[in-house]
């Protein structure tokens, strides 16, 4: 089984905390209505705080941290990825085993027709 990414496991938890939310009058049925405003109430915080959480986590650099590691991942089948040309790109193309090939060039086009 492939592992959960963080921004995954966000949104499944995302996911149980909105049902608890929006599922008031079930809950209201099944625990009364002390424990349903106890639980909606937390359920709505909790989406609240994890919500803020998740936008910094799925952020653009966590992305890019998540796309190197499965470049560096033999059995992903992403085998590589496009850096900007500056030392920083230059460094995480290095960082990922495999050829370094230049955008736009015949060696790109070939390697993404495969």
């Amino acid at each position: 089984m492939n592992k959960l990414t963080t921004a995954q496991i966000f949104s499944i938890i995302l996911v149980i905390l909105g049902v608890l939310v929006a599922s008031t009058g079930q809950l209201n049925d099944l625990l009364g209505p002390q424990a349903t405003k106890y639980i909606v109430s937390l359920a709505g915080l909790l989406m609240s705080i994890l919500s803020g959480i998740s936008a910094i986590v799925t952020g653009a650099s966590q992305q890019v941290k998540d796309v190197v590691a499965m470049a560096k991942d033999p059995t992903s089948p992403v085998q590589g990825i496009i850096t900007t040309n500056s030392p920083e790109g230059v460094a995480l193309a290095k960082s990922i085993p495999g050829p370094i090939v230049t955008a736009g060039g015949a060696s790109a086009l070939e390697l993404a027709k495969s």
